[in-house]
Parts: C-alpha cells; structure tokens; sequence
C-alpha cells in the first residue's frame, strides 16, 4: 500500500504547557460552576432569612405569611414567594438551552462571561432586596416592589446554570476520564447549592453587603473567564502535522501556551464528545481530515533530553483518492491510536467522517467487539430529528419531565413544610442544604450502576429515591411537632433530605448519560437541550403545587406526586429488557 509520511520534532515543553493548560482550565470550569450554575436551588436557606427580615418589619407580629391574613411585609406571602422560586428554578432549567444555542453561535468565552455577569447582577439585586426590607423596618413602611425586584434577580441568578453547560466540554482535555470530569461537573453544580446558605449566614447587615462582595468575585471570575476561556465551542488544541518544527508549533498555537486560549485556525466545533478534528494539507496528499494522538505527557516528561518524535502514516486502502484509509499515529515507534478516516462508514460523524464517542464502529482495528457502551440509534439514525421521533427518546423526556416537577416542587416547599412541622430554628432547613452539597460525593455511584447494571435500573434507583424524599415529607408528622422531636423522627427527616440530595443528583446525572450513552454524541447538544427546554415547561406546574401546599393541602399533593413518579415502573422495566436484548444480539 503507498504511503504518504511526515515526521515533526515536539519538544517537550510543549506536552508540560498541555498539561499545565487543561488543568488551569478544568480547575477554572469547576470554580465557576460550583459557585454559580446550581445558586437557585438554596433557595430554602434565602428564603428563610427574607422572611426573617420581612417579619422584623412589623416586630415579628407576622408569623406565617399567608394569603389568607393582612398582607406580609414586604409583600413576601408564600405565594408570592412561590412565584418568584418558580421563575429563578425555570431561567435554571430552561436558560441553559438558550445559553447552549448562545455558546454555539457566540463561543464558549463570551456565553460565559455573559452568565457570570447576569449571576452577578442577579445577587446584587437580592443584596438591594435585603437593605429594601432593613429601610422598611426603619421607616415603618409597607410595599411590594421588593418581591419584583427579587423575581427579577433570581431569574438573572438562575441564568448563571449556562456556565455549566459552557463548561462541560472541558472533558474533551481528558479523554480516557471523560466520564470522571463530568461526574465531577454535576457534583460541583450540587455544591454551588449552598451559596444562599453561606452569604445569608452572620448579622443582619452582613446580608446585603455579602452579597455585593460575591458579585464582585464572580465580576472577577468573568474577567479571568475571558482571559482563559477559547472563544470557540471546543477547549480541545488540534494538531496539524507538518514537515517543519515551526510548523509544528504554529499548527499548536504558541500563544496558547501563555494565554491558554486554544484558539486555532480550523479548529473543530465537536465539543462534547472530545473529538478534535483539523483539516490539514500536504503538498502530496491534498486535504485529509485528522484526528489528534494521545501522547504519554509521563514519558515525554522523562525523555526531556531527546526530542519527541511523532510520526504519522496514511494509509491509502486501495484507493487513489487520499483519506480513504487509516491514519496511524506512533510515538517512538509504538502505536498510540488508529483512527478510520472514511466518511460514509456506519457509526461515523456524517461531518467529519470520524467514528463518534460511543459509537460501535470506532476504529476498531484489532476487531474488538463492541463493548455494549455503544449508542443505539446513532448508526441508524443520523439527524437529530430522526432520533427525536424515536420510541426511546420520547419515552426518556417523557421520564424527565414528570420526575422534574417534584423535585422542583420540594426545594420550593422543604422550608415551609419543616417550619410546619416545629423547625422554628432553622436547623434542619440549613441541614437541607448540606446534604443537597453532600450529594456531589455520590456523583459517580451512579454512572457506576449504569455501566453495571444498565440504565433501566439506574434510572429507576434514582427515580425511586426521590419517590421516597417526597413521601418522608408528607409522613412529617403533625404540624407543631418538630423532626427532631425523637431520635427516629430525626434520623427519618435527614434520610428523607439525603435521599433527595442523592436521587436528584442520580436523575440529572443520567438524563445526560443516556443521551450520549442510547444516542451518541452527533446530536447531543440538541437532544439534551430539547430535554431540558421541555422540563423547564413541565416544571411550571409546580408554581400551583406549592401554592396548594401553602394552603395546608400537602397530604394530597405529595401523594400525587409520588403516584406519578411511581407509575414510571413500567418505562424502567422496557428500558432494562432492551438493554438485555441488545446485549445479548450482540453476543
């Protein structure tokens, strides 16, 4: 077979500025999001201190805030107050579908610049709702405008969850720990869950000036953002190998090493599924699409005497025309990686020609079987909308949508139920929020069971788990009798908080993972954005559920809601029998 070679000297500074750089930005990515992507869901702890302040108005003569009595000081009623919780969780949930069409056309930098900024003008607006309330007491005066001022500035705080979205392409830098930076991801979005806790803690004056000072940290945050972040969709550097050293290090970019920005020309807008693809052209084989290697950074590290040479070979497979066979890269003659460059092959990206991340044609060249990760309807089905007017994908929005509306519903109700039930402390609100951090912990459990197990019965574990946190709260005893009244009642409560905090992570976790796992990662961004957006609908239903619940009538609405996530079972049980089939077809 004719081959086409070129060799390239890679010294090895140039593997420690790689490895320096996709550290800076994978430490970058887990600050911004554990600090703002998940704000809103404090939103038990923010709205206790506002209705401590709002009490104080009238010299705490305003104990329960409903409807039913004289209006609340400061016009924070629960219903009120459910309004506004329910347009922060919507811009949460909903916003990361547009900020994702945003980082598409905009470029990762800028979108997420953009959600720090409206995150940092949402908190200094809750600053300003607080020293609001203090003027109130001060004045002795009465008004509403506080509660639109709060529903607008958790509307811009929930917009801060788009960073997450920016962000998660980082995985692409760690392309064997893929599954471990993202995991990762989703535990620091649990995390940024207690903000409110933290900035509400201390004096009363603290409240309005803590939340300035965090503004002003995430206004920094957006500024070192731009200075780090790759203004295109992808964090990946390619590669173009050419005949020359200075070729070489232009191909990677020298600017990139003190900037860390990844900016190349051609470089690829495949962000999620870590691809990084480059059009390169040699004077003998005219435009080949190429896929970079991954070079052992331990061994150039030890080989810093000598260069580090990297070869690459095209394989012509039979045919004149160029990049119709295998591009084999080697690493001091070994064999780093075999990549099919044809283009209309099953299982490969129509675009690139490249077999997708968890695709079962990808590259196989030692005839290894699939592996059971593969995506199911990738092969078959190439565009988005094909795969939407799947049985499966319909059936797993469906999922996701129903399980959504009770776990927004609990975080909007969780501090009104345990003041019911005797928490007039606060202790077991603020013990809500650390165990819906704690939960991060357990963010890699669930992948675990996934790949174990399969989908059908992780999913179900996650689903029944926050079944179970919802039933626990409608069995929270009689109203006066605190959680905490008895051991057992006690330890049942802080179960019921931690089965929440686990089984939310569990749900999201694997929302995501079935879309890349069932579907691959050709359409991802669409296919989860579209989930997301259809949730965030689905999620409105909570602003009346909470409203009722308000209205003492918990008993009936949380039974409701367990039924619903209850009468799923038969989906988990089609999804595990397919997932069994097709395992064994394979075999």
């Amino acid at each position: 077979m004719p081959t086409v070679a070129s060799t390239a000297r890679t010294p090895c500074t140039r593997a420690y500025a790689n490895t320096y750089r996709r550290w800076v930005l994978l430490s970058l990515a887990l600050v911004v999001v554990s600090v703002s992507s998940g704000l809103v869901y404090g939103w038990p702890a923010l709205r206790g201190k506002l209705l401590e302040v709002a009490a104080a108005t009238t010299d705490g003569e305003n104990e329960s805030h409903d409807d039913s009595r004289a209006p609340a000081p400061g016009g924070l009623t629960e219903k009120r107050l459910a309004a506004v919780y329910t347009l922060g969780s919507w811009s949460t949930q909903g916003g990361r579908f547009f900020l994702g069409l945003a980082r598409d056309r905009f470029g990762t930098r800028a979108t997420t610049a953009f959600s720090l900024v409206a995150c940092a003008a949402g908190s200094i607006g809750v600053g300003v709702v607080f020293r609001w309330l203090q003027q109130q007491r001060q004045q002795q005066q009465q008004g509403s405008g506080a509660v639109w001022l709060l529903a607008a500035s958790l509307f811009a705080i929930g917009l801060g969850s788009g960073g997450q979205l920016c962000l998660q392409p980082v995985a692409g830098l760690f392309p064997r720990h893929t599954g471990v930076v993202l995991s990762t991801l989703s535990g620091a979005f649990q995390i940024s869950g207690l903000g409110f806790l933290v900035l509400t803690r201390g004096g009363e004056g603290l409240g309005y000036r803590s939340f300035g000072i965090f503004a002003g940290c995430l206004l920094g945050l957006a500024v070192v953002s731009v200075l780090l972040l790759p203004a295109t969709g992808t964090f990946v550097v390619p590669l173009q190998r050419t005949n020359s050293d200075k070729d070489f290090a232009e191909a990677e970019g020298d600017a990139d090493v003190g900037g860390l920005q990844g900016e190349v020309e051609g470089e690829g807008e495949n962000w999620l599924d870590g691809k990084n693809e480059t059009e390169h052209t040699n004077k003998d084989s005219g435009k080949v699409k190429g896929k970079r290697g991954h070079v052992d950074r331990e061994k150039a590290k030890s080989d810093c005497d000598r260069d580090n040479k990297v070869g690459s070979r095209l394989e012509d497979d039979g045919e004149d025309a160029p990049g119709n066979g295998l591009e084999q890269l080697e690493d001091d003659g070994g064999k780093v990686e075999v990549v099919s460059t044809k283009t209309n092959e099953p299982g490969t990206d129509p675009e690139s020609g490249f077999a997708s991340e968890g695709h079962p044609a990808a590259a196989d060249v030692d005839d290894e079987s699939d592996d059971g990760d593969s995506s199911r309807h990738g092969p078959e089905t190439t565009t988005a909308l094909q795969q939407m007017a799947t049985a499966e994908y319909v059936l797993l929005c469906a999922w996701f949508s129903v399980t959504i509306v009770p776990m927004q519903y609990y975080i909007g109700v969780i501090g009104l139920r345990l003041e019911a039930m005797g928490d007039d402390t606060g202790f077991y609100t603020d013990l809500f929020a650390y165990c819906f951090a704690g939960a991060a912990a357990t963010a890699p459990l669930a992948g675990w069971i996934a790949d174990r197990f399969g989908l059908g019965i992780a999913q179900a574990l996650a689903t029944l788990l926050v079944a179970s946190s919802v039933a626990v709260l409608a069995m929270g005893g009689a109203e006066g009798a605190a959680p905490g009244c008895c051991p057992l009642g006690g330890a049942v409560s802080v179960a019921g908080l931690s089965a929440y905090g686990i089984g939310r992570m569990g749900v999201f976790g694997l929302y995501f993972t079935n879309c890349g796992k069932r579907f691959g990662y050709a359409n991802y961004g669409t296919l989860a954005g579209l989930g997301l957006l259809l949730s965030a609908i689905a999620s409105l239903l909570q602003y009346p559920l909470i409203a009722r619940t308000a209205a003492g009538n918990h008993v009936a609405v949380m039974v409701g809601l367990v039924g619903a996530l209850l009468l799923q079972a038969p989906y988990f049980v089609w999804l595990h029998g397919r997932e069994k089939t097709e395992i064994r077809q394979e075999h």
